[in-house]
């Protein structure tokens, strides 16, 4: 269930609250079909695939499964709250348990993923 929000979804779907104009709607999203399911244990390549069709459905704008995962988006991913400034949309998310146990190693890399647990933003920062 997306924070905000009361989605019931399977374990393996990604769940999403929108809260746009006081109105939520809510949506439970299927993975990719036959690439992930729960008790996956993800590579590099999966995880990058999995956030950029996660970061497309949260967001609305469409992404390639190569694209690399900025700081910006592994932040969103990380939060689980995605706000659009030029809609007012908020959205709130939960990836699956099968994500979540498998985030991404941190190389220094930019674009390898998730920051490393126990990252915080600085104060102040939305």
């Amino acid at each position: 269930m997306p924070p905000g929000g009361r989605a019931v979804c399977e374990e393996d779907q990604l769940a999403i609250c929108r809260v746009k104009d006081g109105h939520p709607e809510t949506e439970c999203k299927d993975p990719p079909t036959g690439r992930f399911h729960k008790g996956a244990v993800l590579n590099d390549a999966q995880r990058q695939f999995y956030f950029n069709w996660a970061l497309s459905e949260i967001t609305g704008q469409q992404r390639s499964p190569s694209t690399p995962v900025t700081p910006s988006d592994s932040l969103i991913l990380k939060r689980g709250v995605y706000r659009d400034a030029w809609t007012g949309e908020t959205v709130t998310f939960r990836l699956p348990d099968f994500v979540l146990k498998n985030p991404p190693k941190n190389r220094g890399n930019p674009g390898s993923g998730l920051p490393p647990p126990g990252y915080y933003p600085p104060a102040g920062y939305p």
